[in-house]
This record gives structure tokens, C-alpha cells and sequence, in this order.
């Protein structure tokens, strides 16, 4: 008996049919796919080392300012020192920390003292004395990839990018050096 399959038949089975040998496609897809996993890993290299570096950076600033706010000499070592250990030992060596106490600034404010039964309130006009203690960290980070040169590069970071971050805290001056009219 002969194949009774129609020539409609024939054709759609020859779509679906299987090629002989498999193995030049697989080699094909690897080297099209290998490119872009080394583009998404050097790429990731880079934004992750951006990020650590803002972190870090962030952190310093914030723990140099505080430093300064709640020493009572506001002296710029410890606020350094405090700065450095607040950051990644990996950007600590190459960070610029630059500090700032400003003079004290004096702010007039008005409060209510109640009498000795509660039933009224009596006025009395009063001094607030802060200074604003600033805190400047920042690092300049190199590429770590021939990705990140060609990123740094058309970004114009040719010699790197410089990251940097500023904290203010405000140091209670009221009474520095003791007590005195105002």
C-alpha cells in the first residue's frame, strides 16, 4: 500500500522534523551569550563599588558631624577619627574630611512657666545659643573594569569620579563656658 499522506501532510511534517546534528548551534549561542554576562557582571562591579562608596562616604560625614556636635571641644581629630572608622576600610585610606564649627548663633524664643496652681501662665523670654558643626568627606574612586574606563571616560570621570557627602548637626551653645546674662 503506498503512503496515503497528502502532499499537504508531507510538507508540515518536513517543518517539524528534526535537523541531523545540533552541535554548531550550541557553540553559536555560547559565544553570543558570553559577552553580555561579562557586560552585566563588569557592570555590576561598577555600580556596586558606586554604591559602597556613597555608603561609606554618607556614613563618614554623618559620624564626623556628630562628633563634632557632642564633643565639647569640637576638635576636628576625633571628628576625622570618627569619620574613618564610620567608613569601609576599603575607602578610608583615600577619603578628604574637612570640618567646619561655625560661630555661635543666638535665637530668641519665648516660654511659659505656670504658677504655683496651674491656673495661668506666665511669660518669660529667653536665649538659645547653637553652632553649626559641618562635616565634609569625600573619595575619589577609579574604575575596576575596562567597562568602568569606557563608562568613566564618556561621563568625563577620565580620572576618576569623586564622590561626596555633607552632614550638619547643631551643638547646643547656650551655656558653653559656663553660665552668663544674657
Amino acid at each position: 500500500m503506498e503512503n496515503s499522506a497528502t502532499k499537504e501532510e508531507q510538507d508540515v511534517k518536513g517543518i517539524f522534523k528534526k535537523p541531523e546534528s545540533e552541535s554548531g548551534a550550541a557553540i553559536i549561542e555560547f559565544a553570543l551569550g558570553v559577552p553580555f554576562l561579562l557586560i552585566f557582571a563588569m557592570a555590576a562591579m561598577e555600580f556596586g563599588q558606586i554604591s559602597a562608596a556613597t555608603t561609606a562616604v554618607d556614613n563618614a560625614a554623618h559620624a564626623a558631624a556628630r562628633e563634632l556636635a557632642v564633643n565639647p571641644s569640637g576638635d576636628a581629630s576625633s571628628a576625622k577619627e570618627a569619620a574613618v572608622n564610620a567608613a569601609s576600610s576599603f575607602f578610608a585610606e583615600n577619603m578628604k574630611i574637612e570640618t567646619d564649627v561655625s560661630d555661635a548663633e543666638r535665637e530668641a524664643y519665648t516660654h511659659r512657666i505656670p504658677d504655683s496652681n496651674g491656673s495661668s501662665y506666665t511669660d518669660r523670654e529667653s536665649n538659645v545659643s547653637t553652632r553649626k558643626c559641618t562635616a565634609t568627606v569625600s573619595v575619589t574612586i577609579q574604575p575596576q573594569t575596562v567597562l568602568g574606563d569606557a563608562i568613566y571616560a564618556a561621563g568625563g570621570f577620565g580620572g576618576g569620579m569623586t564622590i561626596e557627602s555633607n552632614a550638619v548637626e547643631l551643638k547646643d551653645a547656650t551655656v558653653e563656658g559656663g553660665a552668663s546674662s544674657w
